[in-house]
């Protein structure tokens, strides 16, 4: 019986022995399970982490490359220097000095710059950080990596960035990062940046993710080929292709597991690059399968120890059973190195190190972008209008209002608060500007500023309302501020302001009507203020009558530098006090006095000179920047062509009186001379020369030829037998009617009666002489 009750107990404790175990082995199965399935989704965030970290540090540093790369695309001295050819020139060499300097500082700066350089096409001229050289000279003797050709044929395509995988002469891996400029430009390129960075900066945490022996990671370029890896990457090659097939399928990201290997990719949307990494299973998994068998085992064994204890169960307690599940229960499955949680927590870490580090050079250079985003607002250097708006947010400029107006302020004069040849005094200058406007400027709307120049301050002014209904109360919160600005600072500014629009991409324009503005009050010197919309009104035709230009030519010639000052001077105070002419519209009306001066000098015979006078006075011209230097550069230059023409004047008047009646004698018989012939052979004006031959013969020119053709008349009447008709057309009369009308005229008898008289006296003569001949023989 007690063995039946034995084995009745027996068969109890061991049933319930089972059961407890194979409630044991169902949670050991399930955690199992459910650890196999932690630690592979565990395996996976880790090394998704991993290679997220060295992604996100990668394209940090590439932004941070692109931000600086395009802050010095888009410097003033480099926009300038871009259509630069005459390289010996003074101002363009100190040009180049400074931009050394900026290129040396941004090198300081960014310490995984190994070098910058600037190359500009027009003047075959690279700038780099430690000095100035040559293009062929750089080429060849300067630029210690291979690939060469490959840079020259990317800096000759325009590109708004792009990065190459150079050597240099020592076979260390670099990383050549070119841009095309001008920036967002792609119809010409004028020159090129070119960084080098060494890849190991780029890539410094590349190797991180390899923690254990069986890690590896590597990243590659759009095109496959490998950029940078912690290993081996030809034992790698077939995991690789398949992975770089898969993402040829426009798989961004993801996990694909192989024999022994979790592969992780990513492909980068910032420049396509592909950063994979492969952890082996093998490794990882190594432990969960050692305690997999030694679950198996230990069931084995519990199964057989429950069989010998299920014998004793029956005399002893359930203690031995709450024994082992407490024994279970304490198992640590992760006894030996850091748990995967932990080093996920670690990785974490490092991240924000590397985030906050960033985030510190960034935070430094956010003034130099912001200035950046506003100049590229206001030249029109965004194509996207989702980009300009998402840039200019993240860099603090916030467009709430509906309406963009722009105002340009020009520093003109600044009495003493400038010294002489202090470029630091105008930043100071252009400090207090931007202060003090932007500040009272804050009731009209949100207000940005940026230095075009030394002495050019913008303003961009977001508002809610159009220009027109905010124009008062602009006007009075700016003369504020001047009043501040000239009573505090003895600065003296005008200010040009544009119209009003409400589309971002229409900035760059309003930014040209502001300078249109501005250019209008320096050029006439009136006001303080000047708005676009009132330009509209101003007339662009002004007034110079060609009677004006004949009477300036006139005096010209003749050297009277008293009458052509006084006329250049009326012609300036009609157009400037009874007409309200816009800027092109003067330098238009100083155009047309110039051609009128041209033209005398050419009438005075001086083509030669004429050319390099009219030239060089366009040029004066067009520089010039307000009224009063138009005025002066003509007047200048006609008072030393009457100069020219009084000294030269008595030796020309001989000439010209000579040339003058050579050609008459030569052809009054022609019955078609004219003043205005005579005027085009000897090349003079017709109402100059009927002047001029007034004053030099005492008669007019028509007067003249008529008595010099009657001398001739006279002379064939008295000297031939030939008809009237005849003589008329020998000296230049269509028809003897006409020539009978001026010989009565001029002499107050008919050719018929003159010739009639003459050969009375001529027969009286003969007779004479006859009478006399008897006592001439007598005498003899």
């Amino acid at each position: 019986m007690s063995k039946i009750i034995r084995m009745n107990a027996f068969i109890r404790y061991f049933l319930s022995y089972i059961a407890v175990l194979a409630v044991i082995l169902t949670i050991s199965i399930t955690v199992y399970t459910i650890a196999e399935e932690d630690l592979k989704n565990q395996l996976s965030l880790n090394n998704m982490s991993a290679l997220r970290k060295s992604q996100v540090f990668v394209e940090e540093r590439l932004k941070s490359i692109e931000l600086v790369t395009s802050e010095i695309a888009l410097s003033p001295r480099v926009q300038s220097f871009l259509r630069v050819r005459d390289t010996d020139d003074a101002s363009n060499i100190y040009a180049a000095y400074e931009i050394t300097k900026d290129l040396s500082r941004y090198c300081s700066i960014n310490s995984y710059f190994s070098s910058i350089y600037l190359c500009f096409d027009s003047s075959d001229m690279v700038i780099g950080s430690n000095g100035t050289y040559s293009s062929e000279f750089f080429f060849n003797e300067m630029l210690n990596y291979n690939h060469r050709e490959d840079m020259k044929k990317a800096m000759q395509k325009p590109s708004n960035g792009r990065f190459l995988t150079v050597d240099d002469t020592s076979g260390r891996k670099t990383k050549a990062f070119i841009l095309t400029l001008p920036l967002w430009d792609n119809s010409q390129v004028l020159g090129s940046v070119l960084i080098f960075i060494d890849e190991e900066q780029i890539l410094g945490l590349g190797g991180e993710t390899a923690e254990s022996p069986g890690e590896y990671s590597v990243v590659l370029d759009e095109t496959g080929s490998v950029i940078a890896d912690t290993g081996n990457s030809d034992k790698y090659s077939n995991i690789i292709e398949e992975i770089h097939e898969n993402w040829e399928k426009n798989e961004t990201s993801g996990q694909i597991y192989f024999d022994s290997y979790l592969a992780s990719y990513s492909v980068s949307k910032y420049h396509k690059w592909f950063f994979i990494s492969l952890t082996s299973t093998d490794v990882a998994f190594n432990k969960l399968y050692s305690l997999r068998y030694i679950g198996i085992m230990a069931s084995v064994a519990a199964i057989i120890l429950g069989i010998i204890l299920s014998a004793g169960l029956a005399r002893m307690n359930y203690l031995p059973i709450k024994r082992i599940i407490k024994k279970f229960k304490e198992t640590d499955f992760n006894k030996e190195g850091v748990s995967d949680l932990g080093y996920l927590e670690e990785a974490i870490s490092e991240t924000l190190k590397q985030y906050n580090s960033v985030s510190r050079i960034v935070e430094v250079q956010v003034p130099l972008i912001k200035d950046s985003v506003l100049q590229q607002l206001l030249h029109a250097g965004f194509t996207d209008n989702d980009r300009m708006e998402a840039c200019s947010r993240k860099n603090g400029i916030h467009f709430s209002a509906e309406n963009y107006v722009v105002m340009m302020v020009e520093l003109d004069e600044c009495g003493g608060f400038i010294r002489k040849e202090h470029s630091e005094d105008y930043v100071l200058a252009q400090f207090v500007i931007a202060n003090i406007f932007e500040e009272i400027l804050t009731s009209v709307g949100n207000v940005y500023s940026t230095m075009l120049d030394k002495t050019v301050r913008c303003f961009l002014l977001n508002i809610d309302s159009t220009l027109e209904s905010e124009k008062e109360a602009l006007v009075q919160k700016l003369s504020e501020g001047l009043k501040v600005i000239r009573d505090e600072f003895d600065i003296h500014p005008y200010i040009g302001i544009s119209d009003s629009c409400s589309e971002i991409e229409d900035i760059s324009l309003l930014r040209q009507e502001a300078d249109q503005a501005r250019e209008y009050l320096i050029f006439h010197r009136k006001a303080s203020i000047q708005f676009f919309d009132e330009l509209c009104k101003l007339q662009s035709n002004y007034f110079y009558p060609q009677d004006t230009q004949i009477k300036l030519s006139n005096t010209i010639k003749t050297g009277n530098t008293v009458q052509a000052l006084e006329i250049l001077k009326s012609i300036h105070d009609l157009n400037t006090q009874d007409r309200n002419l816009s800027v092109n519209g003067f330098k238009c009306l100083y155009f047309g006095i110039l051609n009128t001066v041209f033209q005398a000098m050419s009438e005075l015979n001086m083509a030669a000179e004429a050319a390099g006078f009219y030239f060089g006075k366009v040029s004066a011209i067009v520089e010039c920047t307000f009224i009063d230097q138009l005025h002066e550069t003509i007047a200048g230059a006609v008072t030393g062509l009457c100069h020219e023409v009084n000294k030269n004047k008595k030796s020309r008047n001989e000439a010209l009186k000579e040339d003058i009646l050579t050609y008459i004698h030569q052809h009054y018989t022609d019955n078609g001379i004219s003043l205005e012939r005579i005027a085009n052979a000897i090349h003079i004006n017709a109402s100059y020369l009927s002047a001029y031959f007034k004053e030099q013969m005492g008669t007019n020119l028509s007067e003249y030829i008529n008595q010099l053709r009657l001398e001739k008349v006279k002379q064939q009447l008295l000297g031939t037998d030939l008809p009237l008709n005849v003589i008329a057309e020998n000296v230049g009369y269509t028809n003897s009617s006409i020539l009978i009308r001026t010989f009565r005229k001029m002499e107050g008898v008919t050719p018929g009666q003159f010739r009639e008289a003459g050969s009375h006296e001529r027969a009286k003569s003969q007779g004479l002489q006859k009478d006399e001949d008897p006592d001439k023989k007598s005498v003899i």
